[in-house]
């Protein structure tokens, strides 16, 4: 069934592990930071959640609380024309370990995040797919929870630090800007 808690510093580790089966070291390196404190229960801004099966770190989530007036485009680390008026929620990494796909532990994940959305009074959640043609990501799971599309493109993670460095995306293999993928940006209002 899993063991769900909140990420810890002793955490870091299995998460890096995890997070490096989806992501490329660019990628990694870039959000180290939110990786960083995401493990850390006491900060205020950032939160993270773990799956465990049989003591194994197997998925987690990471996410950041955003006060008003700030825009989107530094927590996902690409211009995004995307701002909020009000306190919201930025989940941007939700990964389980393939071979647990498929049994409710990404669900799971989400719940405890939008849960910690809601006791933080944020008033809406914000939350980034990659779009694969061959495995649609997390979007049906965010579908179902009643996120909605506020932003799409086709050329998504064809930004400056993945094109400019002819980075392979990992699941093509191809650069980023040949590679068919795509990203989006959901939103679910809590008000």
């Amino acid at each position: 069934m899993g063991i769900l808690k909140e990420l810890t510093p002793r955490d870091k580790e299995a998460l890096l592990r995890v997070a490096g089966v989806y992501l490329l070291e660019i990628e990694i390196r870039e959000n180290q930071n939110l990786f960083d404190l995401a493990c850390r229960p006491d900060q205020d801004r950032v939160f993270g959640f773990k799956i465990e099966v049989e003591g194994e770190l197997i998925g987690f989530i990471a996410g950041s609380i955003k006060q008003a007036e700030e825009s989107l485009e530094e927590h996902f680390n690409r211009p995004t024309p995307i701002s909020t008026k009000q306190k919201s929620a930025i989940l941007q990494h939700l990964y389980i370990l393939p071979q647990y796909h498929s049994n409710g532990y990404g669900s799971r994940l989400l719940g405890a995040a939008l849960e910690q959305s809601h006791d933080e009074e944020v008033k809406d959640i914000y939350a980034e797919a990659w779009i694969n043609p061959e495995n649609p990501d997390a979007v049906p799971l965010l579908k179902q929870r009643g996120f909605e599309e506020v932003y799409h493109e086709q050329d998504y993670w064809a930004h400056d630090d993945f094109v400019g460095s002819e980075l392979p995306c990992p699941s093509h293999g191809e650069p980023y800007n040949l590679c068919p993928c795509e990203g989006a940006v959901y939103r679910l209002p809590l008000e």
